[in-house]
């Protein structure tokens, strides 16, 4: 049995408790230092998104920290030796820092950053040397990135600008004359994000580029989202993700399908046909089967989120873990087994399943890097 190391991201408290008035002995006011304020958040730091190294040693994470001169977070990319627990700063500065990824000999980082002085890019650091560049010149932010095989190649999804509608033309402006903002007019049914801001028109599309940088390649087109996690198939040749590519996609928040697309060609394979949800596609270390998570839409308010493997092409689809009753919302297969996470009584938790379906609960209990909402969660990476 292989050997394996898995790490949970979680919140980690950086300043104590302060800062409430109270009075001491001799009437005079003093912070109280078991109560907890807003003012505290800003001594808050959060672990999150975790990435081993392939060897193991290593482990690249984001630390987001509360700025209370802007009131912004601001992130960073730090590193983590698993052997005496050291922590160094590897991209910090002004602006943004997101996304490690590692390349599959260990010797790259792939991030995203606004480090250039532009919005978010997709930049390279070269481990050895530590030297980073920026290899994409992009309007829009990339995410889900992730790297080929070989090291050669990242795949990402970006949004595509689109036309939103308009009504008319509005008449000329004279000149040196300061008008208010033009008319928003919102057709999309989605249109605005929990926690952000109002969305673009626009699809999100799929994209590869050259892991030195150069022109990015679009692989998916229409008048259709196409995001979450991008997999590559062992060999190199062809990418899984998941969709909803119907015509009526943004009234059918459950209609997602899991997709195959050939990267030579650009042709695009339907390997799901469910009624109901299916996504999150982690490909074997043998590329021969799919691991993937959905469920059946019955028309409920909730339905618990199973656990399936069909084969590459599709077929020979069956649920895993069939008595267990817990949904599960995270997958990642290595050569160390399938690992899947899942909420149970209050905690979010991580897994080994077996080919047979037998849960094995591993010690790792996740934290949720959102403390400022009351939900479980949080983000694991396995070598």
């Amino acid at each position: 049995m292989r050997s394996f190391r898995l790490l949970a991201a979680a919140t980690l408290l950086a300043a104590p408790f302060a800062t409430p008035i109270s009075a001491d002995d001799h009437g005079n006011s003093a912070p109280d230092p078991t109560l907890f304020t807003g003012a505290d958040l800003f001594g808050l730091t959060v672990g999150a998104d975790p990435q081993i190294s392939p060897d193991g040693r290593q482990i690249a994470y984001v630390r987001r920290t509360n700025d209370i001169m802007t009131d912004k977070a601001v992130s960073s990319i730090w590193l983590v030796d698993v052997a005496s627990g050291n922590e160094t700063p590897l991209v910090t500065g002004e602006g943004t820092h997101v996304s490690p990824r590692w390349s599959p000999d260990g010797s790259r980082l792939a991030y995203i950053s606004t480090q250039s002085g532009g919005g978010p890019e997709l930049h390279v650091r070269w481990m050895d040397s530590g030297v980073s560049a920026n290899i994409t010149a992009l309007p829009e932010s990339p995410s889900g990135i992730s790297w080929s095989p070989d090291g050669s190649q990242i795949a990402y999804t970006a949004r595509v600008p689109g036309e939103g509608l308009t009504l008319g033309k509005a008449p000329a402006k004279p000149e040196g004359a300061e008008w208010g903002k033009p008319l928003q007019i919102i057709d999309r049914v989605t249109y605005r994000i929990d926690g952000g801001t109002y969305l673009k028109p626009g699809t999100t599309q799929l994209f590869i580029v050259s892991a030195t940088g150069g022109a990015p390649r679009q692989l998916t087109f229409g008048e259709y989202s196409n995001g979450g996690a991008v997999e590559w198939s062992p060999d190199g040749k062809a990418l899984y993700f998941s969709a909803n590519r119907n015509e009526n996609w943004e009234l059918e928040a459950y209609g997602t399908e899991i997709y195959r697309l050939d990267i030579a060609s650009g042709d695009l394979a339907q390997l799901t046909t469910r009624d109901g949800e299916d996504r999150s596609p982690q490909v074997s270390p043998d590329g021969r089967q799919i691991a993937y998570l959905g469920f059946d839409d019955m028309g409920n308010a909730f339905d618990q989120t199973n656990l399936y493997v069909m084969n590459a092409d599709g077929s020979g689809s069956r649920q895993l873990a069939v008595d267990f009753d817990r949904g599960f919302d995270g997958l990642e297969w290595t050569d160390a087994g399938l690992f899947a996470s899942y909420e149970s009584e209050g905690e979010h938790r991580v897994a080994r399943i077996s080919s047979s379906g037998e849960v094995s609960e591993l010690a790792p209990r996740l934290g949720s890097t959102y403390y400022a909402l009351p939900y479980t969660g949080g983000e694991w990476s396995v070598s």
